[in-house]
Parts: structure tokens; sequence; C-alpha cells
């Protein structure tokens, strides 16, 4: 993304001051943690509003719910991501607690 604005721009250099944080999940708190902050991230920067339910931006409408959700249009289109590989992300996570459209992420402290 980085090389196609700079050619848009023409210009060279940076164009993010940072890039990632990344961390090493090892836990199905953490996993859980993960998923709903990528699932509901819309929800966290306010570009969704918190009761609003499935962020059409990310994998949630893809996402295997507990709940008994209706359907999502985009569901009948292919799903843009991969299975899970791992057991965390498969499985582990729900030792913890099912996963919510509801559920946002941890908001900032005021």
């Amino acid at each position: 993304m980085a090389r196609h604005l700079n050619r848009q721009w023409k210009r060279r250099g940076k164009v993010f001051a940072d890039r990632y944080h990344s961390e090493t999940i090892t836990t199905p708190t953490q996993c859980r943690h993960a998923l709903v902050y990528v699932l509901a991230n819309a929800k966290k920067h306010g570009s969704l509003p918190l009761e609003k339910c499935i962020d059409p931006y990310s994998t949630a409408p893809w996402f295997p719910y507990d709940s008994n959700e209706p359907d999502h249009p985009l569901r009948h289109y292919r799903k843009p991501a991969a299975q899970p590989k791992n057991w965390l992300l498969r499985e582990g996570w729900r030792k913890i607690a099912p996963i919510s459209p509801q559920d946002h992420p941890r908001m900032p402290q005021k």
C-alpha cells in the first residue's frame, strides 16, 4: 500500500510512522481478545456504532459465531481468509467464552 501511495504522490520514503505491533499469542484468552479486536475494530475506532453488529470491512460476516445471528448478505460470497491452522484459532478461544457480534474491544480510558 505504501509503495502504491508513494507512486501516486510521486515521492519516496516512509508513508506510515510505524507499521504494526507484533505480539505472539500463546493463550486462549489472548486469542479470544485478538479475535474480538479484529472482528470489531471499527467499533473501537468509532467508524461503526457499538450497537451495530457486524463490521462489513472485516472477516466478521464469515466468523462462526455461537449465537443465532441472522444471515449476513456477505456470507454468500467466498470467504476472503484461510481456515485457521492452529488449535488456538480453531477452538482454543472457545474455552474462555463464546464470541458474539455484540462484543467489542476494550475501549480506551477517558
